[in-house]
């Protein structure tokens, strides 16, 4: 999940990246796969914000409300999501790690990462962080933004 990526004019709304294959979307640098939501999340105040994937379209979602946008959210996304079984993979908060430069592999053709920066980092104030292993109901998403509503 991100924030304020400015790619597809998503300048301060939520991203809800998705990748079958852990990385760059096929011919592109970066991960270009996500539900991008469509209303401004504000600097000023909390919010309650989410991301869901059922197998076949990844949601955003500002408050309890999915945050819909005409062709980005939901996102129509029926390749899975990366697994990297035993080894596991990357999960981050806050930031990611980027390639400084994506070249080709001459002996297989394949994207070859050279590098890593730190990009795309959060500023502000996380009240916290759930990670659910299935999807929430619309009363769920209620019931946790109502806490974030209260004083």
């Amino acid at each position: 999940m991100f924030l304020n990526l400015r790619t597809d004019d998503s300048a301060q709304q939520i991203g809800a990246h998705v990748s079958h294959v852990g990385g760059p979307t096929e011919g592109f640098k970066y991960c270009m796969d996500a539900a991008l939501g469509d209303t401004p999340v504000p600097f000023d105040q909390w919010a309650c914000i989410a991301i869901d994937y059922d197998g076949q379209h990844a949601r955003a979602f500002l408050t309890e409300k999915l945050d819909t946008r005409a062709g980005r959210n939901p996102y129509h996304y029926p390749r899975g999501l990366f697994d990297a079984r035993i080894n596991g993979t990357d999960f981050t908060v806050n930031a990611i790690k980027r390639p400084l430069t994506v070249e080709t592999n001459p002996q297989t053709g394949q994207p070859l990462e050279v590098g890593h920066i730190q990009a795309n980092c959060f500023r502000g104030l996380l009240g916290g962080v759930a990670i659910y292993g299935r999807i929430l109901t619309q009363a769920e998403h209620q019931q946790l933004a109502s806490v974030i509503a209260q004083p």
